[in-house]
């Protein structure tokens, strides 16, 4: 089996596998495939290569080298291509004639699919949608994408500087995508339907357009998962614009959007869970430099909000608040109102140490309705009083993080934000914090970690075995535990299984006296901030006779 084969054997399997009626094409620069059967055809052009095979089965494979597509819009790709070297930048497919406007690398119908191989875009064509790709359908896997431009004389409809997709069983999987270019929607991405996974994507940008957003990805309902999305710019959204309900971005880490009116990272009007925001800026005051919520659908679940400028979080409208940590942002943490028929919801939610405003931490921006929030962690309230509190827990320092200089939000293990939250019933229930750990069951944590509490051990024994002792007399006990979170003293609650009130203490040696004879079983349980509670028994009863005590 020839290398190229041997690698696509373990790239395309299940779905992808070809059926036994499915071709094989070759492409290399000098007309010379190694490893192609004998007599098989050898194309040097990759236009003529996709242009003859014709059906998702059929494989193109192609050697090592720098190729040009010159089909107006792009070769229309149905079968499967995939580069033949070790590396994906060892193919690289660059859209040709850069004189002309409409030319792009390549459009992608169902059932295709790329891998392995370099798409470059033509930075000088005005197509409408993708610069790079078009894809009606197919998968590209394991490539980098780049360098793509999408600007068609003012149209408000041009978006996708690198990729435009438009259906929703597309896949976008364990790619770089970087450079492009739209005029209004996804300088790198418009993610009109589909699902992009386990991508990096950086350096988009959106200008010019009226729709000017989403300078790294924008989507209308598509899903975004496992993404690394840097350094994009835009005016809306410098990173990611989520349109609407049905647009899902989770467990990716946001970084370093400039947005020049709101959104530095992010503009949501869907559903933001497990992501981490950090370091955007909106050049415009307060107009949330990590994220802009708009509009009663956006939903905010287990995310870090952290070091933003200009505000960490900008609220328009009724949104849902879950879990999440708002902390270090420049300017104010939350700036925002509710609908005027319905308030912000906030639930498990931290917001402190948010700089550079009189009230920096939440402050209503205008219109009827309050912030309500329940069960959250605040460092002040809000300079018009407009918010509700309910259950909320005031911090006066940021000892309730793990490292806050060091910009580690997780919980320290000793302060009461563990098992402080709610246990209301949230629209999107998560069942893990934002590093995937799992959310434990009852009483959440407040904020967007959940401390993984470790696992106790207690032991009790009578201090001299040796000792008798007459009713009523005194009997010593030695009580132990160990697996408590270091730095922590644990707190020993006693029953003496004779009808007295339990002792609680910190002390590892008790004392009681037992005042009735009888035959009593000795109990403690060990609590400790940031561990379960355990139970221990004392291995033998405690008798009483009326003169002596037997062990």
């Amino acid at each position: 089996m020839t290398t190229a084969k041997k690698f696509l054997s373990v790239l395309f399997t299940g779905a992808l596998a070809a059926s036994a009626s499915a071709a094989d094409y070759y492409v290399a620069l000098d007309g010379t495939y190694e490893g192609a059967p004998e007599g098989a055809t050898v194309y040097t052009s990759l236009d003529e290569a996709i242009a003859a095979a014709g059906n998702a089965d059929d494989v193109i494979y192609v050697e090592p080298g720098e190729y040009e597509t010159s089909t107006r819009n792009g070769p229309s790709l149905k079968a499967k291509l995939v580069g033949a070297g070790s590396s994906r930048d060892a193919v690289v497919i660059k859209a040709g004639n850069l004189t002309d406007d409409d030319f792009r690398t390549l459009k992608m119908e169902a059932g295709s699919c790329v891998t392995n191989v370099t798409l470059v875009g033509n930075k000088a064509y005005k197509v409408t949608m993708g610069g790079t790709v078009y894809m009606a359908g197919g998968e590209i896997r394991d490539c980098v994408i780049k360098d793509g431009t999408c600007k068609s004389g003012g149209s408000n409809n041009n978006a996708g500087g690198n990729i435009y997709c438009n259906n929703t069983a597309s896949v976008i999987a364990n790619c770089l995508i970087t450079g492009g270019r739209a005029q209004n929607r996804g300088g790198n991405v418009c993610l009109d339907q589909g699902t992009l996974r386990g991508c990096t994507v950086y350096n988009g940008v959106t200008s010019d357009g009226s729709d000017n957003s989403g300078g790294n990805v924008w989507t209308y309902k598509g899903k975004i998962e496992n993404c690394t999305l840097t350094n994009g710019q835009a005016a809306n959204g410098g990173n990611l614009y989520l349109h609407n309900a049905n647009a899902i971005c989770a467990d990716c880490k946001i970084s370093g959007g400039t947005a020049s009116n709101g959104g530095g990272n992010v503009y949501n009007r869907g559903r933001l869970t497990r992501c981490s925001i950090t370091g955007g800026t909106s050049t415009a005051q307060g107009m949330g430099g990590g994220v802009r919520n708009n509009g009663s659908d956006a939903v905010l679940e287990d995310c870090l909000i952290a070091d933003n400028v200009n505000g960490g979080l900008l609220q328009e409208g009724a949104a849902k608040i879950y879990s999440c940590t708002i902390v270090n942002n420049q300017y104010m943490g939350v700036y925002g109102y509710g609908s005027a028929s319905k308030s912000t919801v906030w639930l498990n939610t931290i917001v402190y140490g948010n700089t550079g405003d009189s009230a920096s931490d939440i402050r209503p921006w205008r219109g009827d309705q309050p912030n309500l929030m329940t069960a959250c962690a605040i460092d002040s309230q809000d300079m018009a009083g407009r918010n509700t509190y309910a259950n909320c827990v005031y911090l006066a320092d940021s000892a309730v993080f793990s490292n806050y200089a060091g910009r580690d939000y997780t919980l320290a293990a000793k302060f009461g934000l563990i098992d402080a939250g709610t246990s209301d019933e949230r629209e999107f229930a998560s069942t893990t914090d934002l590093l995937g750990n799992p959310r434990l069951s009852g009483l959440v944590d407040i904020g967007c970690y959940e401390y993984q509490k470790t696992t106790m051990s207690v032991d009790i024994a009578l201090a001299d075995s040796a000792e008798t002792v007459y009713a009523p007399g005194s009997v010593t006990f030695n009580v132990t535990a160990t697996g408590y979170p270091a730095g922590q003293t644990p707190t020993f609650t006693v029953n003496f299984g004779d009808g007295s009130a339990e002792v609680e203490t910190t002390d590892t040696q008790v004392v009681h006296e037992f005042t009735t004879a009888g035959k009593f079983t000795v109990t403690v349980q060990a609590s400790a901030a940031g561990a379960f509670d355990a139970q221990g028994q004392l291995s033998s009863f405690v008798q009483i006779a009326s003169k002596t005590i037997y062990v």
